[in-house]
């Protein structure tokens, strides 16, 4: 399935040089799904590089839920 429409499969045909060939028209159909739901998720980068410095987003980061600052500095990459 591609694009919403119905797979087609032709027969296989040759063509030599200068010889014509009229194809049939090809009609498909359309193959719609529709989805009940979508869910998008967005998460911030552990390590972002802004203007000169490096920010650390802990949020979404294991060791910021239960750790100290300095156990997640110490995790931290060095800049």
């Amino acid at each position: 399935m591609g694009l919403g429409f119905d797979d087609y499969f032709g027969t296989p045909f040759a063509v030599s040089d200068k010889e014509s060939k009229t194809l049939p028209v090809v009609r498909v159909g359309r193959n719609v799904t529709t989805l009940e739901a979508v869910e998008v998720v967005a998460r911030k980068p552990l390590l972002e590089q802004q203007a000169g410095k490096l920010v650390v987003n802990v949020a979404d980061n294991i060791t910021g839920q239960g750790g100290s600052v300095t156990d997640l500095l110490k995790k931290s990459p060095a800049w």
